[in-house]
């Protein structure tokens, strides 16, 4: 697109998360200045958010990462965990460790209510909606890093519901 001069012609270049994070930034530099991305998990700059903290944390724990090598689907794989292993502890708690199975799980999955991830509006997983994010942000590159450019709105593929938790306004 800057090859092509799409910007400077008026043509706004918008994808979703797996279109543009931290890491593909990276190559493209700064020919991605002022594109946008639909995305339901956060950016490395919203370090106002305790669970973006916290993947600094791990990240340098484990990986040896700083904060700006922490791309976001870093934190989307957390959020994924985080959900799943409540999924589990629903499942143990309703049905014990000895009976704990895969459809144990899969209906302990689509009861979690409200669910705290310190990164996103909080997460209800039901029958109907059977996703994790039913909420997300409009980015922009600026500066070569994603920042939120909205606040949560529902999400464009799930727009069932409106955010609820601290993001709802």
């Amino acid at each position: 697109s800057k090859r092509l001069g799409a910007q400077e012609k008026g043509i706004k270049i918008c994808t979703y998360a797996a279109g543009l994070d931290e890491i593909i930034l990276k190559p493209i530099g700064d020919g991605a200045e002022g594109w946008y991305a639909m995305r339901p998990h956060p950016s490395y700059t919203e370090t106002d958010l305790p669970g973006v903290r916290f993947s600094f944390e791990l990240a340098k724990k484990y990986r040896g990462f700083e904060p700006k090598e922490v791309a976001s689907h870093y934190r989307a794989g957390m959020i994924e965990v985080a959900v799943m292993l409540e999924a589990i502890r629903l499942a143990m708690e309703k049905v014990g460790l000895e009976n704990l199975n895969g459809r144990a799980v899969r209906d302990a999955m689509v009861s979690i209510k409200d669910f705290e991830t310190g990164m996103t509006p909080l997460i209800t997983v039901t029958e109907e909606r059977p996703y994790l994010f039913s909420a997300e942000r409009v980015y922009q590159v600026r500066q070569g890093e994603l920042w939120p450019v909205t606040d949560w709105i529902p999400s464009v593929f799930h727009p069932l519901e409106e955010p609820k938790g601290i993001w709802a306004k």
